[in-house]
């Protein structure tokens, strides 16, 4: 995927950018395919580093699709953040680009980070279905201690 100027990015807490390292078929029916990705990704923005994540995924006969996913996040100072979050995604266009949106909740042990916990965040991004490669933006509203 091409990078997207850096004013876009800049305006977001975080930049992710992923690719998929395997992918499972868990179930399949008459009107949706499940699976299981596992992916790694590079962090930039507030804090950088790499992320590890686990997404499950419901893809409908319509191409739309819901997801839910657990990321482990080691910043490049060696701070720990763990995250949850659920989502949605577009069908694919006729490039495999999926447009996707989500929120979730993150944690850490890290004192340095202490403002993270319980912190809300949300997405924004696409997803390359062909490719396996992902870029998301992620705004996080820190709590306030």
């Amino acid at each position: 995927m091409s990078k997207k100027p850096s004013g876009s990015a800049s305006r977001h807490s975080l930049t992710i950018r992923s690719k998929v390292k395997l992918t499972r078929i868990l179930e399949i029916t008459n009107n949706s395919v499940r699976i299981e990705i596992s992916d790694e990704g590079i962090i930039t923005g507030t804090y950088s580093g790499t992320q590890l994540g686990t997404i499950a995924n419901t893809t409908n006969q319509n191409g739309t699709s819901s997801w839910s996913d657990k990321f482990v996040q080691m910043t490049s100072k060696g701070d720990t953040i763990v995250t949850t979050g659920i989502g949605t995604g577009e069908p694919a266009n006729l490039k495999g680009n999926v447009k996707i949106r989500g929120e979730g909740e993150m944690w850490t042990q890290s004192p340095r980070l202490a403002n993270l916990n319980g912190a809300k965040w949300t997405c924004e991004g696409e997803s390359n279905i062909r490719k396996g490669s992902t870029v998301i933006y992620v705004d996080i509203n820190e709590r306030e201690h």
